[in-house]
């Protein structure tokens, strides 16, 4: 669940934290926790301000410090991030007050759809620290900054996301349940017979049962 590590069930991981832009369903990025795009300052240096009263789900701030602990510990080659690839064009970071400034390699401008990757979205800079490696184990009290919460469950079993009520728009629905089947064709029995809703990974030997129904997409 350690979303920096980037090999995350992202079906669960999108819901519960959010980063600096998102992309619209038409494929604009638009900000998200940040106030606007990225505001140029210099020949390489560009600035992005974060939104104020930024909460995570244990009602304590997010801040640019949060964002910045994020990518060191994402470009760390001792992390080992499989994503750490997608800030290799910024020199350094540092936050300034609720701003990030931002230094790029020279002739490259900064692409906000970068910061639309939930391996660059913030973690609560205090709780890893003090937890080290252990910190995405007790799944109930991991802070995080989207519109649900982890209410319960394991990456063996599945997890129950509620809304985060310290969001500025929480989530509308009551709960979301996820549920890990490991094989794919029992999973899809399990949609036929209303007991999941939604599925991604489909099972080639149930390509033509799958077609015929009207909500395949």
């Amino acid at each position: 669940l350690d979303w920096t590590m980037g090999e995350v069930p992202i079906h669960v991981i999108n819901n519960v934290v959010e980063g600096l832009y998102e992309i619209t369903k038409e494929g604009r990025v638009i900000p998200c926790e940040a106030t606007r795009l990225p505001k140029r300052t210099g020949p390489h240096r560009w600035a992005i301000t974060l939104r104020s009263n930024l909460k995570w789900s244990d009602n304590t701030p997010v801040t640019a410090d949060d964002y910045v602990f994020a990518w060191h510990r994402l470009r760390d080659p001792a992390f080992a991030s499989s994503y750490s690839y997608l800030i290799k064009d910024i020199v350094s970071f540092r936050a300034i007050g609720n701003t990030i400034e931002i230094t790029t390699s020279k002739g490259i401008p900064l692409d906000p759809a970068v910061f639309t990757h939930w391996a660059t979205f913030p973690v609560k800079t205090e709780y890893v620290q003090t937890l080290g490696n252990k910190w995405t184990k007790d799944v109930v009290h991991i802070p995080v900054n989207g519109p649900y919460k982890f209410a319960k469950g394991s990456i063996s079993t599945g997890f129950e996301l509620v809304p985060n009520n310290n969001h500025r728009n929480p989530g509308t629905l009551k709960h979301i349940q996820f549920i890990v089947v490991t094989d794919d064709t029992t999973a899809f029995r399990l949609y036929e017979l209303g007991k999941i809703h939604f599925m991604t990974d489909l099972s080639g030997i149930d390509r033509k049962k799958i077609l015929q129904h009207r909500d395949f997409y």
